[in-house]
């Protein structure tokens, strides 16, 4: 065969149009190691041709018949292969580096051990083909089809596989890595510990596709439908999820550690062992998922709904679960300590054994919660519901129950020490066996409260309110504080005074009940004491002697507060009114009079009143029993370990009073058997006095 001339005639008959020359035709024939280097073969006839380790780089196949042909080692760099057909050709070990062949017919072709690198296969048929072992890097398979292939382990590095169809291929072990997968169709295709990490996914099918073990580490999976997915052991660490639906996937042992899964739907999905760690789930839907031995540590959990979970073996340390809702959920033996859980729904919750020491429970719910023996110390607890919540032998120590509504919770047992309960109403409430130990009771309201058992050691009771039905048997108490100081939040006026000497049983009861029959008298602008014993007596007088003695008196910013100690069940409210009806009758009565001694002059009357309110007559006049009074920058001692020091406030009680003065000398009074009748009369004398003194006014 003159291969010459069969080129030349080939020319010809193109250049005729096909009118002149004869058409190129090799069918069967033998051209192996041929030179066709730049040849124009264009729509030759070379079926089953041989042109083993051919030449025919350069060469001009477009439109050429090679079915069958044997290629095996045969270069085609550079050759034009457009419209070529090449089906159940055989390129083994053939080099195809960078060649065209968009649209080109290898179905059933062997190319196995070929370079295919940089070939641009968009469009090829390529179904049946043999790629075993083809270096495929950088090639464009764009809008190939190659559906069913075995690519298993094949480098297809930087290739553009952009609407490639690899449905049901396998691709286990393959390298995409730089390769360009934009709108590629993996649908059904094996992608066991496939690598795809960093890659756009968006508009790629991975429909019913084996992903397990793959690698989608920070790969963009926007929108994508994995729902139902077998996505066991894939990493998807730091994928864009965003929008994804994952329901029913199966995302066991997966790694989406610092994934973005803000309102990602994960109902139904199997998350045993998923890590989950710094991931953010606010407002994603987990309904139905399973969580066994899941991941969350670090994970953003707000707003997040876990409500019926068993969450038992999950591990949520260090999360964010401010505003989940956890009602109802198995969160026993938990260890929570110091965890944000702001807002959080907790409402039947089984928190049994879990510990909550430190932890920020600020306005969340724990309603109906049995929190029996539970670790809630040192927690913010402001605002939390706890409506039907068994506290029982909880330890709330230093806990902050700010503005919460302890009403009807049991709290019985309970480690209540160092709770500041400034204010609060505790009228009724079962505090049996409550360690209270350095807890803040200042203004507590504590009527008919039990504190049968309670330890009220180094508490402080500054203006608490009881009564008779408060219940104080057994207390435990070694000391007691009477005041709070502001400036240094500590507790002060300790009980005993003598810091080596404790309370014996039973003395804080009886510290405290001889003041919780009295009836608080409030006076502004000074007293009338003359009008406060005649009110006293004729009250006596009407009620066939009831016993009525003043208690203390108190002088609060320029008002004076007189406890009237009464009988135990007294009716407190009808006695304060008539005291004070009975008070303003006598004091219009006697203020009559004193104008007439004091010549009805106004200015004169206010000064008689400032005499007759001061404190001074009053230890000096003071009557019925003995009195005590703590004034400023005095200290008065009450009996053998009392002490009490205040501040811009002065109190009278009856005792002996034993006053240091500010110059250091001691005046002790003695105010046994004193009458408050006789003290009016002795002020109204030294205001007599005062006023027949020469005005040097004038």
């Amino acid at each position: 065969m003159d291969l010459r001339e069969k080129l030349k005639q080939h020319r010809l008959w193109l250049e005729s149009d096909r009118k002149r020359g004869e058409r190129f035709n090799a069918e069967n024939v033998n051209l192996s190691y041929t030179n066709l280097n730049e040849a124009n073969l264009s729509e030759a006839y070379v079926k089953r041709a041989y042109l083993r380790g051919a030449d025919l780089r350069g060469a001009d196949l477009t439109g050429a018949n090679l079915t069958g042909a044997n290629l095996t080692g045969a270069n085609l760099t550079g050759a034009n292969l457009t419209g070529a057909n090449f089906s159940k050709a055989n390129l083994r070990g053939a080099n195809l580096r960078g060649v065209n062949l968009s649209g080109v017919n290898l179905s059933g072709a062997n190319l196995s051990g070929a370079n295919l690198s940089g070939a641009n296969l968009s469009g090829a048929n390529l179904s049946g083909v043999n790629l075993s072992r083809v270096n495929l890097s950088g090639a464009n398979f764009s809008n190939a089809n190659l559906n069913n292939f075995d690519l298993s382990g094949f480098d297809l590095t930087g290739a553009n596989l952009t609407g490639a169809n690899f449905s049901g291929v396998n691709l286990s072990g393959v390298n995409l890595s730089r390769a360009n997968l934009s709108g590629a169709n993996f649908s059904n295709a094996n992608l066991n510990n496939f690598d795809l990490s960093g890659f756009d996914l968006s508009g790629v099918n991975l429909s019913g596709a084996n992903l397990s073990g793959a690698n989608f580490s920070n790969a963009n999976l926007n929108n994508f439908d994995l729902s139902g997915f077998d996505l066991s052991g894939v990493n998807l660490s730091g994928a864009n999820l965003s929008g994804a639906n994952l329901s029913g996937a199966n995302l066991s042992e997966a790694n989406l550690s610092e994934v973005d899964l803000y309102q990602i739907n994960l109902s139904g999905a199997n998350l045993s062992r998923i890590d989950l760690t710094g991931a953010n789930l606010s407002g994603a839907n987990f309904s139905g998922a399973n969580l066994s031995g899941a991941n969350f540590s670090n994970a953003n959990l707000n707003n997040f709904d876990l409500s019926g979970f068993d969450l038992s073996g999950v591990n949520l340390s260090g999360a964010n679960l401010s505003g989940a809702n956890l009602s109802g959920a198995n969160l026993n033996n938990f260890d929570l300590s110091g965890f944000d859980l702001r807002g959080i729904n907790l409402s039947g919750a089984d928190l049994g054994g879990t510990n909550l020491s430190g932890a920020n429970l600020s306005e969340a719910n724990l309603s109906e919660v049995d929190l029996y023996q539970i670790n809630l110390s040192g927690a913010n607890l402001s605002r939390i519901d706890l409506t039907g919540a068994n506290l029982t032998g909880a330890n709330l120590s230093e806990a902050n129950l700010n503005e919460v509504d302890l009403y009807q919770i049991n709290l019985s047992g309970a480690n209540l020490s160092k709770v500041n309960f400034q204010g609060f109403d505790l009228g009724g409430f079962d505090l049996k066996n409550v360690n209270l130990t350095g807890a803040n009771l200042r203004e507590v309201k504590a009527l008919k409260t039990d504190f049968t058992g309670a330890i009220l050691t180094d508490a402080c009771i500054q203006d608490w309110h009881i009564n008779a039905e408060t219940k104080l048997d057994n207390v435990e108490c070694e000391a007691i504080h009477l005041k709070y100081d502001s400036e240094s939040g500590g507790f002060t006026d300790r009980r005993p005074s003598n810091e080596n000497k404790f309370l014996e049983p039973g003395d804080f009861a009886l510290l405290v009940y001889k003041s919780i029959e009295t009836v608080d008298l409030i006076f502004h602008n000074g007293i009338d004491w003359k009008a406060l014993q005649v009110s006293i007596d004729k009250f006596k007088v009407e009620n066939n002697g009831v016993g009525l003695e003043i208690q203390s008196i108190e002088h609060r910013n320029g008002d004076f507060v007189v406890k009237v100690a009464v009988p135990p069940n007294s009716k407190k409210g009808a006695i304060e009114t008539n005291l004070k009806h009975g008070y303003e009758e006598a004091r219009k009565i006697l203020e009559g009079r004193y104008r007439e001694l004091l010549n009805a002059k106004d200015q004169q009357i206010a000064n008689y009143r400032e005499q007759n309110t001061s404190l001074n007559t009053i230890l000096e006049l003071m009557a019925s029993r003995p009195v005590i009074i703590n004034n400023s920058n005095q200290n008065t001692n009450i009996g053998r370990d009392s002490n009490i020091n205040a501040d811009n406030n002065s109190t009278v009680a009856m005792g002996n009073v034993n006053t240091e003065n500010n110059d250091n000398s001691t005046t002790n009074y003695d105010m046994h058997n004193a009458n408050i009748g006789n003290v009016a009369n002795t002020v109204q004398d030294n205001a007599q006095q005062q006023t027949n003194q020469p005005n040097h006014d004038d």
